[in-house]
């Protein structure tokens, strides 16, 4: 997701939970293009810290009723996603959470955190669906560059789909 937000210009934020407890981001996750890598405590990556740089990237639009749309993707589905989607929810942003980019050590805990976010008003989708959405049009810039950066990640996104996905809602 970090090559699409790049491509798309979407800011893109890191929380990582005690680096001495949990260890560093995955490897996988560039954080050197990252908006914001905020360190935290709480389950929820919704900290002060994450809160006024939404608020300052995305202010309440009274018209439109919402602060924004956020993408949730990351480790241990029914803690920190959960927490963080809830909070999200709670303070006007609409969220979409990446059933494709998420996971827990407990498989069986994924389905039933999904189920609870989307019960709570988020959307549940995956990676490509959102990016698509992004894009609406195979006429726009980015869309020949997104083709490319799909390309090479085919192998690894089939395989993260077949595992996980197909397992969860087959």
């Amino acid at each position: 997701m970090h090559d699409a937000a790049t491509l798309l210009k979407i800011p893109f934020v890191i929380s990582e939970h005690l680096q001495i407890e949990g260890g560093e981001t995955a490897h996988e996750i560039d954080i050197t293009r990252a908006d914001l890598v905020a360190e935290k405590t709480k389950f929820s990556m919704y900290v002060p810290e994450v809160a006024k740089f939404l608020d300052e990237k995305f202010p309440h639009d009274e018209k439109a009723g919402d602060r924004g749309a956020a993408v949730l993707f990351g480790i241990e589905t029914h803690i920190c996603i959960l927490q963080t989607c809830l909070d999200l929810l709670a303070n006007g942003y609409r969220v979409a959470v990446l059933a494709d980019g998420v996971s827990s050590m407990h498989r069986a805990e994924i389905k039933i955190a999904l189920d609870h976010m989307a019960s709570a008003g988020a959307i549940v989708t995956t990676a490509e669906t959102v990016v698509y959405q992004l894009l609406r049009d195979s006429e726009d810039d980015c869309f020949r560059e997104w083709v490319e950066i799909t390309k090479r990640h085919e192998a690894a996104s089939d395989k993260t789909m077949n595992e996980l996905v197909s397992e969860i809602y087959m």
